[in-house]
């Protein structure tokens, strides 16, 4: 897959997990375009908890990322 196909399949599994707001990020490198070479694909996102008001005056946020890292397949 390109780099394009790789970051639009991890857009359709991330926003099936989101309830709303913005999209993750996605970034995806490669070490090389032949088989057995390295691909990573890193996801970030912004998680902000939602609290229920009277209980804390700003919203809390965690930043979440994900890497996940496979040699290409011959195609």
């Amino acid at each position: 897959a390109t780099d394009t196909e790789a970051q639009q399949a991890a857009d359709r599994v991330t926003v099936s997990l989101m309830d709303s707001g913005p999209l993750p990020t996605v970034s995806v490198t490669r070490a090389g375009t032949n088989p057995g070479d390295q691909v990573t694909v890193t996801i970030n996102h912004t998680f902000t908890f939602r609290l229920l008001p009277g209980f804390a005056s700003s919203a809390a946020s965690l930043n979440l990322v994900a890497t996940v890292r496979m040699n290409m397949l011959p195609t």
